[in-house]
């Protein structure tokens, strides 16, 4: 292959795996960024030089940083893809081979695919990358002395700096173009290997390292109970690619050529799409646009593609709230429940996130604090967060605790795109006037709770109706109030808060409040003469019609359209009980007799 086409076809792959962080899964960089925080310190390096992989690490972690801006980002970490690509195919050619580089492609798609766990780090395609470039030079090396001095020198090495699995594609790299020249034996190879790992394994073990740690890697995978399959897979695609290239007999024909660019690309980009398909790349998506407020962007998501767990739920009600139309809109969506709403405190450094997100604009401060700094407590591989750190960080300042903010504004001044909103924030601790002036932080200190009290998640309707009974000016809390009234099916809680919904909405309540009201006044009424909520005429036709049809029975497949599944009255028919209110369905048919 003409090495102009060689350069050209490079750039299509790099082009093509931009695009596809970019535009195709931004959320997945920006999961992996916001669960670290690179630190431009001395005693940050060291840390990571004091491990095997560390060097890995700490390069992976730099880039990972620059997906706070997606456009960055993804030109950054798309880099070691295409130098693992130019590395592999390069060390092919220097061992022999003159064609099949497109098989160069086939461990690029494979780390794409493997990416698509979320918990894979940066640190192992870096690691990839860097073996494989440090094994180039030896694949073209003259001189049996110079190889035996490279690999006692390279393999120690690339194990402290790459870790276990660099070492051991660094290793059969070379051993590989060493079989190329019939001479593999040369030099004890399984000497010079294990003398390396032992060195190098001996300073791990004594930082008590697990064996699966100091064998497989420790910074490659965020669960390290044990190690995914993929990526031994990965390692031998890696490892192996360059000599399968020289191995085989070049191809004859030009369709040969592009039949075997074709399996590749295809099974590469199936394998690709299977691994970012899933369910759970739905509920990062979204937790990413509430990242970056992209409210509309939201529920245009949810109206396309739902919204298929309680995270994604949680995100598309906060979407509702923020655009004043949760409790007009938010049964069009299939709801699961309050844990939809606001989700109980989960260990764990994901689910609870975009409720600790909901909590801190409705004002609940210290509860948002709890969630803020539980989620940075659960992060699996044990580092700080940047964008939780921000969050706990402001709400201590809005708390007006200042010198205990201090401490997490001074990790952030020592990060790159952190830093600059640090130090604003610490030149205005203590300065009550800018605090308050703040939109943010002043608007959150005027709607939070005045009294202090222990909070009961059971009770969150309570809390929120207190949230607004001391701050009038707090509508999002009302509309949260009256969410989870509907969605635990306690219409007596709800018919409490009428006073509240005259007060904020006046003549035109939301649409659902006047579906549950117009549900709990039929109970006892036959007309809605008297009604003590504003219902519009639409409303009350549209129950009598729901009424009618559901005398027929609940199993009526008319109460399955569309337009009833959009409603508050389908909700009560086809949701299970809130866990936390025991609601029966009993309840239901007493209201719709």
């Amino acid at each position: 292959m003409p090495k102009h086409i060689r350069s050209l076809a490079a750039a299509a792959v790099f082009i093509a795996i931009y695009v596809f962080w970019l535009h195709s899964h931004p959320e997945a960089l920006s999961f992996r960024e916001q669960y670290q925080m690179f630190l431009f310190s001395w005693d940050y390096l060291l840390e990571h030089l004091l491990i095997a992989g560390g060097m890995a690490e700490y390069i992976g972690e730099f880039l990972m940083q620059f997906c706070y801006y997606p456009a960055i980002g993804a030109a950054l970490v798309t880099l070691p893809f295409l130098l693992l690509l130019v590395g592999i195919s390069l060390t092919g050619s220097r061992m022999g081979g003159k064609g099949h580089y497109v098989l160069s492609l086939l461990p690029i798609l494979l780390m794409l695919a493997y990416m698509g766990d979320e918990n894979v780090k940066v640190t192992f395609l870096v690691s990839m990358t860097a073996s494989v470039l440090a094994a180039l030079p030896y694949a073209g090396m003259e001189g049996a002395r110079r190889r035996v001095v490279t690999r006692l020198v390279a393999v120690p090495a690339t194990y402290w700096l790459c870790g276990p699995g660099g070492a051991m594609v660094y290793t059969l790299v070379c051993l590989s173009a060493d079989w190329r020249r019939g001479r593999w034996a040369d030099g004890a190879w399984p000497v010079a290997y294990l003398a390396g790992l032992v060195t190098a394994s001996g300073f791990s073990l004594m930082s008590q390292y697990t064996p699966v740690d100091v064998w497989f890697g420790q910074n490659y995978h965020n669960l390290r109970m044990s190690v995914p399959a993929m990526q031994f897979v990965v390692e031998a695609a890696c490892a192996l690619t360059p000599v399968a290239i020289a191995s085989l007999p070049s191809a004859r024909s030009r369709w040969a050529v592009w039949a075997e660019a074709g399996a590749v690309a295809a099974g590469g980009c199936a394998l690709i799409a299977f691994s970012f398909g899933s369910d759970k790349y739905d509920a990062i998506e979204f937790d990413y646009l509430v990242r970056r407020e992209k409210w509309d962007r939201i529920i245009e998501k949810a109206e396309t593609d739902g919204a298929k767990d309680p995270v994604s739920l949680t995100s598309l009600n906060l979407a509702l709230a923020m655009r004043g139309q949760l409790c007009d809109r938010m049964f069009e969506f299939s709801q699961m429940g309050s844990e939809g709403l606001l989700a109980p405190s989960r260990r764990n450094q994901f689910s609870s996130l975009p409720t600790a997100e909901v909590l801190f604009r409705l004002g609940m401060v210290n509860e948002a604090q709890r969630y803020f700094f539980d989620l940075q407590e659960s992060i699996l591989d044990c580092r700080k967060s940047g964008r939780l750190s921000k969050r706990v960080a402001e709400t201590l300042i809005i708390n007006g605790k200042y010198e205990m903010a201090r401490k997490y504004l001074s990790r952030l001044e020592e990060t790159l795109f952190y830093s600059e909103w640090a130090k604003k924030a610490e030149n205005a601790l203590g300065n009550e006037t800018a605090i308050n002036a703040h939109p943010t932080w002043g608007r959150i200190r005027r709607l939070r709770y005045s009294q202090s009290f222990f909070g009961n998640y059971n009770e969150m309707d309570k809390m929120l109706g207190i949230l607004f009974m001391e701050n009038a000016e707090n509508k999002m809390a009302l509309d949260y109030y009256l969410a989870q009234c509907m969605l635990k099916r306690d219409l007596k809680q709800l018919w409490a808060g009428l006073g509240w919904i005259r007060q904020t909405y006046g003549d035109k309540p939301p649409r659902h409040v006047q579906e549950a009201v117009a549900m709990t006044w039929a109970q006892g009424h036959t007309s809605f003469d008297g009604v003590p909520l504003p219902l519009s005429r639409e409303v009350t036709i549209d129950f009598t019609e729901f009424a009618r049809l559901y005398s027929a029975g609940s199993s009526n497949p008319q109460l399955n359209t569309d337009k009833w599944r959009k409603t508050y009255w389908h909700y009560l028919l086809s949701a299970k009980p809130d866990a936390h209110t025991g609601a029966t369905d009993s309840a239901i048919q007493e209201a719709t007799r």
